[in-house]
Formats: structure tokens, C-alpha cells, sequence
């Protein structure tokens, strides 16, 4: 039964492949169609697309990440800002500070250390909107304050993120911590 439906999983898989490949690499897809079980046309070129397969949506999960998105929209505007203002060059150059209402603050905040990756940015700060008193509130969603400032921490040669760990290793001074222990899984340091 298991082996049934992995077959069947995988003939769907192909079913679309095919079909999305068939304008770029379209002599390949129609030999790949005419090899493959079923009663079909005699060209890929000849069919139309399959209809999308309605995925069950979790509300929950899409509510966060609704709001993650619409505050990553914020910080973009911001690091969009300092750009062109000088004040940064590329995004991963930035560290940002969050001000937050106390709901978003409870929405965006377990994700915090997520966040830099999300928004592409070095480090990310969150606090409350009283914190940052020298900042204006977004007028495109209320309770948001982002401020971009220059990173202070050295910048990794690997990953081009800030951080404050660049340097604690000896022997690798350029990389940060994140970068040694990736390496050290892939095994690519030397001792």
C-alpha cells in the first residue's frame, strides 16, 4: 500500500515537471511524455496544466506569518531608506531595532532570532514603541517602529553577516561561530 501511493505521489510529481518543463526544454519533455503510462495526447504542448491541488491551510501558522511579512515590509521600507541615505550599503550591513506594540511584540517575538534571516540583516532587536522615542511609527501598519543602523560587530568573510563572534576562533579569525560549526559538520576545516 505504502509503495502504491509513493508511486503514485511520484507519477504526479512528474505529471507537472513535465508540463513545466515542456516551453523551455520542449523536444526533452515530449520524449519524456511519450514514455510515460496513460492515456494522453500525443504532445505535451497539446495538453493544459492540472489544476492545483487544494492544500489543507493551518490559520493559525498563516496569521503569524501574515504579520512576520507585513513587519518584514516594514523593515524592507527602512533598510530601502538608509540605502539611499548612505547609511548602509548592502542589507546584511544593517542592524535593525523593532518597536513594537505589546500584541505584535507577542506575535513577532518568539521568532526573534529567526528574524535576521528573514528580514536578510545582521541582527535584529525587538523592544517596546516607548523604547524608541527617536523613530516615527509606520503609517502603513500601526504599532511598528523600525530603526536601521550600521552594524558595529566585524563582518564574516563566509557568510558577509555581522557578528559578534567573528574573531573567537585562532585559527579561522574571519568566520563566525555559525560558519565554524557548519564547516565543522561538512568536515571542510583543518585541524
Amino acid at each position: 500500500v505504502l509503495r502504491r501511493s509513493a508511486q503514485t505521489a511520484m507519477n504526479q510529481i512528474l505529471e507537472v515537471l513535465v508540463r513545466l518543463m515542456a516551453p523551455v526544454l520542449s523536444f526533452t519533455a515530449d520524449e519524456i511524455w511519450r514514455y510515460m503510462k496513460g492515456d494522453r495526447s500525443p504532445s505535451v504542448h497539446a495538453d493544459t496544466f492540472i489544476p492545483v491541488n487544494s492544500v489543507p491551510r493551518n490559520s493559525e501558522i498563516a496569521e503569524k506569518w501574515d504579520t512576520i511579512r507585513s513587519v518584514r515590509r516594514e523593515v524592507t521600507k527602512a533598510l530601502e531608506l538608509a540605502r539611499k541615505n548612505r547609511q548602509i550599503g548592502h542589507s546584511l550591513d544593517a542592524s535593525v531595532t523593532l518597536g513594537l506594540s505589546p500584541e505584535l511584540a507577542g506575535k513577532i517575538k518568539p521568532y526573534e532570532p529567526q528574524l535576521r534571516f528573514i528580514f536578510i540583516v545582521s541582527s535584529v532587536d525587538i523592544r517596546s514603541l516607548e523604547e524608541l522615542e527617536d523613530v516615527e511609527e509606520s503609517q502603513t501598519l500601526p504599532g511598528v517602529k523600525v530603526k536601521v543602523y550600521p552594524s558595529p560587530d566585524p563582518k564574516c568573510e563566509r557568510c558577509w553577516v555581522h557578528d559578534p563572534t567573528v574573531g573567537e576562533d585562532q585559527k579561522h579569525p574571519t568566520i563566525c561561530k555559525r560558519c565554524l560549526d557548519a564547516l565543522a559538520q561538512q568536515e571542510l576545516l583543518e585541524e
